[in-house]
């Protein structure tokens, strides 16, 4: 069974696709262009379709906000938070239609406190293919983590 993994976001959402022992498939970036989020949502999700076309993934672990507001962007901003929660719940609809199986693991879940730069030292230490400069936000890295989070803690097969 293949995994898809997803860390969402309005402007980047990372993504990776691997095999049931955690072996990365393929990993990347969904984005869109533009300022309005609405557009970048529904270019990634294009993006996502066709990832999910070429891999056939058959679950999908997705990283959701954990209700608490907190001051990831230097202050609370409500709009942020809702736009957020927007593309999340964008990304949940289509891979729920596209993979049948989601799971949704709350952020504060999978990351047990750790910062995205603790997180991504895993990733460049088990994943020789894994470029960190191509990952300025670590994206990617903390899709890759997420997925191999839930298939050491979880027995996807059995959900």
């Amino acid at each position: 069974m293949k995994l898809l993994s997803l860390d969402p976001a309005s402007r980047c959402t990372g993504y990776a696709v691997m095999d049931s022992e955690g072996n990365i498939i393929d990993a990347g970036k969904l984005t869109g262009t533009g300022e309005d989020y609405l557009c970048r949502v529904v270019a990634a999700i294009d993006s996502l379709v066709a990832v999910i076309d070429e891999h056939q993934p058959g679950a999908c672990v997705l990283e959701v906000p954990s209700g608490h507001v907190h001051g990831r962007f230097g202050s609370v901003r409500p709009r942020s938070q809702s736009v957020y929660g927007f593309a999340v719940g964008a990304f949940w609809q289509v891979a729920k239609r596209y993979c049948g199986r989601v799971h949704p693991v709350f952020v504060n879940e999978w990351t047990a406190g750790k910062p995205k730069p603790h997180r991504q030292k895993e990733v460049i230490a088990r994943c020789p293919q894994y470029d960190p400069v191509k990952d300025k936000g670590m994206d990617v890295s903390d899709a890759i983590a997420l997925g191999w989070w839930w298939l050491r803690r979880k027995e996807p097969q059995n959900d």
